[in-house]
């Protein structure tokens, strides 16, 4: 029994039969009697035996798929490692660590309390117990400062009056050491987080120059690979000592400005490294292969001018040919002919 389609597309059950419809429709799908099998089976065999007038096709065999052998690739060298790395490698893999989050507190504090009250609310513990009298009737409160005592109130003994002004004077100077203390908490986050902001500075700078001396121009070398920073094989490096030198140095400039600001009153300018670099670089200057060789030759046409004009005397001013105090070899010499 086929459900109807209503003009749907074959074998498709149109939107309005019911789940009856349905289930029947899949259950005249199901199992049918074995004569019926029977019958098809014999029917699909007749089918496909060939006919007379055309003779049977011989199977084909699958063909057999040559293998197809492809040129060996080029063998790719291996590229060459550095032969060292740079200071900042990885320095921003680490994520920041995440701020701890406060602990609820049984009497959480006013949100209108500073961070410096909040720690002295946190850290000033019990208060004191206090006999007073109130519209002669005694009481026993606690309090942190005679402020706290309500209006009227006086005390239920000279006894009492004294405990209390002693507990009150503990609790003010517990008070004065606790904003001490957090101003000097804070002092020390504060310089933990300029060194750790400075260190990792330090460590750009020193990337920017050893990136410079890669490209060819004056610079830092790179750091050597397969020597940990704690062997003491990697302080005696030529490329560490010379890091550490300009850092010598810096540290040296920077103490020596922070002196004079503290001396004169004035604003405490420090170095960066790059600039300390530069510093020490006019106090220490590297005169590279090209730079000695450019050198050698400029002495050379100099000593060659000088000796053409001792026979001869000075040579009069105007007849000098002009040129830039920075000027090469080779203007020197088209300069005077040579």
């Amino acid at each position: 029994m086929e459900p109807s389609s209503n003009g749907s597309s074959p074998g498709t059950v149109a939107a309005t039969t019911d789940v009856m419809a349905n289930a029947i429709a899949h259950a005249a799908a199901g199992p049918q009697p074995i004569g019926d099998i029977a019958d098809k089976a014999f029917d699909k065999a007749v089918a496909e035996e060939p006919k007379p007038s055309e003779p049977a096709k011989p199977k084909e065999e699958p063909k057999k798929e040559t293998p197809v052998t492809e040129p060996p690739s080029a063998v790719v060298a291996a590229p060459e490692e550095d032969e060292g790395y740079f200071a900042d490698e990885g320095l921003d893999d680490e994520p920041p660590a995440p701020a701890p989050a406060p602990s609820p507190s049984a009497n959480p504090l006013p949100q209108s309390f500073t961070p410096q009250e909040q720690y002295v609310a946190q850290h000033i513990g019990q208060p004191i117990t206090v006999d007073i009298i109130v519209n002669d009737q005694p009481q026993r409160v606690q309090a942190y400062a005679l402020e706290n005592l309500p209006q009227g109130f006086k005390f239920a003994s000279d006894y009492a009056a004294a405990q209390a002004a002693k507990g009150f004077a503990k609790l003010e100077l517990k008070a004065e050491n606790l904003v001490a203390d957090f101003e000097r908490n804070q002092q020390t986050e504060q310089a933990k987080k300029f060194s750790s902001q400075e260190d990792r500075d330090i460590q750009r700078d020193i990337a920017y120059l050893q990136r410079q001396k890669k490209a060819g121009k004056d610079g830092l070398p790179l750091f050597p690979k397969g020597i940990s920073p704690d062997d003491p094989e990697f302080e005696g490096h030529p490329a560490v000592k010379e890091m550490q030198d300009v850092l010598e140095y810096y540290n040296k400039e920077n103490g020596a400005r922070w002196q004079q600001s503290q001396a004169r009153g004035s604003q405490y300018r420090p170095l960066t490294y790059r600039d300390a670099f530069k510093l020490y670089r006019s106090e220490h200057p590297v005169t590279t292969p090209s730079q000695a060789k450019e050198d050698k030759e400029r002495k050379q046409i100099t000593g060659r001018l000088a000796k053409a004009n001792a026979g001869t005397g000075e040579a009069p001013k105007g007849s000098r040919p002009k040129l830039p105090w920075n000027a090469s070899v080779d203007q020197i010499a088209r300069a005077y002919g040579l």
